[in-house]
């Protein structure tokens, strides 16, 4: 599978990324469970995401800040089928501690979201930098990342958490 170019990956996440601010822009939505599919409302799905790409955005910038640090490392067995069926399973993997929403109300999310957004705006800035990159940086399920993969990450895991909150509002009418 050819990789995709830096750039078509931060359109994706930034598309996805104001998909989610849409969402959390109409707060009813964000209360919407359906228990048999998910033990997260709609807003806690989008906590999560929203969480877990701020952690990335940290993590880009560390690895950019030292290009060349860990390149020797690879992703695990898991992260390489991941990333190469562009597929996450549904309820296989629990969330780590430090990505589990907290229950931030609209607003907080809106911001949390805006935050995001800006930093992979700003993210367009490094790719020619990122795309250069050997530097790698654990991830807790797929092992060892570079750049490349964490942003495809991001896109495969909102994606994926995406069609969750399809599932649910669908389920919750």
């Amino acid at each position: 599978m050819p990789h995709r170019p830096l750039a078509g990956l931060q359109a994706a996440v930034l598309s996805e990324l104001r998909h989610l601010a849409g969402i959390a822009a109409t707060p009813h939505r964000l209360e919407r469970r359906a228990p048999n599919l998910s033990g997260w409302s709609v807003g806690e799905q989008i906590e999560h995401l929203a969480v877990v790409d701020s952690q990335v955005l940290a993590v880009l910038g560390r690895l950019l800040e030292a290009p060349d640090h860990e390149r020797a490392r690879r992703p695990n067995l898991a992260g390489r089928l991941v990333l190469a069926v562009g597929w996450i399973p549904r309820g296989v993997g629990k969330a780590p501690s430090a990505s589990r929403p907290e229950g931030r109300d609209a607003r907080a999310l809106q911001a949390l979201l805006g935050e995001v957004e800006q930093g992979f705006v700003a993210l367009g800035l490094r790719l020619p930098q990122l795309a250069r990159c050997r530097a790698r940086a654990r991830h807790p399920r797929l092992g060892w990342l570079d750049g490349r993969e964490w942003l495809r990450f991001v896109e495969l895991h909102q994606r994926h958490h995406l069609r969750i909150v399809r599932a649910i509002e669908r389920a919750a009418g």
